[in-house]
């Protein structure tokens, strides 16, 4: 799963966990996670490479991997395949316009428990 996209106190959170980040650094990785801006406008805002954006962007999305928080919504990439991949998008979709908290979470704890479980049938 790649990380896409966070909002921005989810990044807010996370980014307090990264000693080693310098407030630049820190910068483009929300340009690119937050505001969803390329690596080469950022580089050239900040006149670095594109590498070096990248590798605050992935400075994140490590911690972000190494935490067991939760976070509001945000987009990932997966490759699946294409009936999982249907199916998600239309619950994502559901889920998204659902205005009842509840109901919200209810549908994620069943969601959560059948993966869970059709994982085990796959070990």
């Amino acid at each position: 799963m790649k990380l896409s996209r966070l909002a921005a106190d989810d990044f807010a959170r996370i980014a307090t966990r990264t000693k080693k980040m310098g407030v630049d650094a820190l910068s483009m990785a929300s340009g690119v996670l937050v505001n969803q801006r390329s690596l080469p406008e950022l580089a050239k805002e900040y006149d670095v490479s594109k590498q070096r954006v990248h590798l605050a962007v992935e400075t994140i999305r490590k911690e972000y991997a190494a935490g067991k928080e939760e976070c509001g919504w945000m987009n990932v990439e997966l490759e699946l395949p294409h009936a999982l991949a249907h199916a998600l998008a239309q619950f994502a979709v559901a889920l998204h316009d659902q205005p009842d908290e509840s109901a919200r979470q209810a549908a994620i704890v069943k969601v959560c428990r059948a993966l869970t479980l059709a994982e085990k049938l796959l070990n």
